[in-house]
């Protein structure tokens, strides 16, 4: 990794802390999380080969029911960048998020290409089978296709999933997942070439000690039969 972006590592790291400190002291509702991975996965696919951080800045009501925010990641190697808005709500194990995601950085750029994306879930509420169920509806932007009349049009790309916790112990957890991608409208999905399994996953949460702190771990692998890889998932969640 090239010294500067180290040093721009670095200050993040700490201008992200002391907002972090500033946002406790007065007490509201807003969450400012960090992350270091090896690479970046993203329901079966690969979106960042390398080694990246994450920063998220949401708001959340003191119920918890409404949750908005801004997700952002970046390469420490390049200059490839992805961000994402999103707007939500939960009760009583359902969800309904709506989230936009620009291709470019510049969101302020007239011909930036958005990717904007339903997803409803909902988790039985039962701690012996707490199975998730998730289904995701990419509604506008550049998930798109040309028909056999050479025109332009959306592809409406489905992806469902489930994620099934299997073992828990103490602040360890291993869940088991799997998901799929189709659209109605075209053979091919954003997901891949064809109607397939994209997401087959094994998820380890846990946590280790550095010095007086404890630090969130998060090791995933991941196997896609549509692409026919493989990829392991090391994330470090920082604060």
């Amino acid at each position: 990794m090239k010294p500067l972006h180290v040093f721009r590592l670095i200050t993040l790291v700490g201008l992200l802390g002391t907002a972090r400190a500033l946002s406790a002291q007065t007490q509201q509702p807003v969450a400012l999380d960090v992350e270091l991975k090896n690479v970046h996965l993203w329901r079966g696919l690969i979106s960042f080969d390398s080694p990246m951080a994450t920063v998220e800045l949401s708001y959340k009501t003191e119920d918890g029911a409404f949750k908005m925010g801004a997700w952002g990641a970046f390469s420490l190697g390049d200059r490839h960048k992805v961000t994402k808005y999103y707007a939500g709500y939960a009760q009583s194990g359902f969800a309904l998020t709506v989230s936009d995601k620009p291709s470019s950085y510049d969101i302020f750029n007239a011909h930036t290409d958005h990717l904007v994306y339903v997803d409803v879930s909902y988790t039985l509420q039962n701690e012996r089978f707490p199975l998730k169920m998730l289904w995701s509806l990419m509604v506008s932007g550049r998930d798109t296709y040309v028909d056999k009349r050479g025109k332009e049009k959306n592809r409406y790309s489905n992806y469902v999933a489930l994620r099934m916790p299997v073992w828990k112990k103490e602040n360890q957890c291993v869940a088991l997942g799997i998901g799929g991608a189709f659209s109605f409208a075209d053979p091919s999905s954003y997901y891949g070439e064809h109607a397939d399994v994209t997401n087959v996953f094994v998820d380890y949460k846990s946590a280790i000690q550095v010095l007086k702190y404890e630090m969130p771990l998060s090791i995933k692998t991941v196997w896609n039969p549509e692409h026919q890889y493989g990829a392991l998932q090391v994330a470090f969640h920082l604060f």
